[in-house]
């Protein structure tokens, strides 16, 4: 999968992307969405987020200051990532309704999964 810069809020993940993205374009298709959030980058510990696109809008400078902000503490280069690519920027809003805590064992043969409450 691709890493993308997100914000969960209320039972919701917020991330932007480019207008005509695939992973929007699948979302816009389907509207079910699945996301697995690591704990790191050489982790193989995370949480797979299931949930419903509640809504996709494009993204004024306002709406991206959050997300601006947080790629700025965590990698000061992502910033212009965003202006590499031409065309819009879309705000998506996603419902979770589902997540499973999972990890894998030492030599990864066999992952377990833990529904959590959500």
């Amino acid at each position: 999968g691709t890493p993308i810069t997100y914000l969960f809020e209320d039972g919701e993940i917020f991330m932007v992307t480019h207008a005509g993205a695939e992973k929007l374009k699948n979302m816009e298709r389907d509207g079910r969405v699945s996301i697995s959030v690591m704990s790191d980058a050489e982790s193989q510990e995370g949480v797979q987020l299931f949930g419903k696109l509640s809504s996709v809008e494009e993204a004024t400078p306002q709406m991206l200051f959050p997300f601006v902000s947080l790629m700025w503490n965590t990698a000061p280069f992502l910033p212009n990532y965003m202006k590499i690519k031409s065309g819009k920027l879309m705000l998506i809003r996603i419902r979770i309704h589902e997540a499973q805590y999972f990890y894998a064992n030492a030599n990864a043969a066999d992952t377990v999964f833990k529904k959590v409450k959500f």
